[in-house]
């Protein structure tokens, strides 16, 4: 079995400490299920995380997560909880008339398309649509 050196296990704990997994999904409105495919892991590792204190994914979910929370605070700060979840679904054309969500995983990888839907985001905020 290998061990994550000392320094990328304390970065994790520092990153998982403010993020409440279910939260996350229930903000962005996501199953488990898509929530788990997102992030690279099983459902049956959400419900678990879910629902015990002590987390301990691996440091790339951690990374994963934690992109996914900026994303949720991203959308947050542009609509109300249940805007974002239409948003989130509804056909957008600066993304070529898919939903976020299905850029999210028509991307190369499910990060570079939570990233972009973070930079449309920014976009929109700042005015600038593409």
């Amino acid at each position: 079995m290998a061990y994550m050196n000392l320094s990328l296990e304390k970065e994790r704990d520092l990153i998982l400490k403010k993020i409440k997994i279910k939260k996350i999904r229930n903000n962005l409105g996501f199953s488990r299920a898509k929530l788990a495919q997102i992030i690279g892991i099983s459902d049956k590792s959400i419900y678990r995380w879910e629902h015990e204190v002590d987390i301990k994914p691996h440091y790339d979910s951690a990374l994963r997560i934690s992109k996914l929370k900026e994303l949720e605070e991203k959308l947050l700060d542009t609509f109300t909880r249940e805007n974002a979840k239409k948003w989130l679904n509804t056909p957008n054309r600066a993304l070529g008339s898919r939903t976020p969500v299905k850029t999210i995983f028509a991307a190369e990888t499910p990060e570079q398309g939570v990233q972009m839907i973070i930079d449309l985001l920014a976009n929109m905020e700042s005015g600038v649509f593409t």
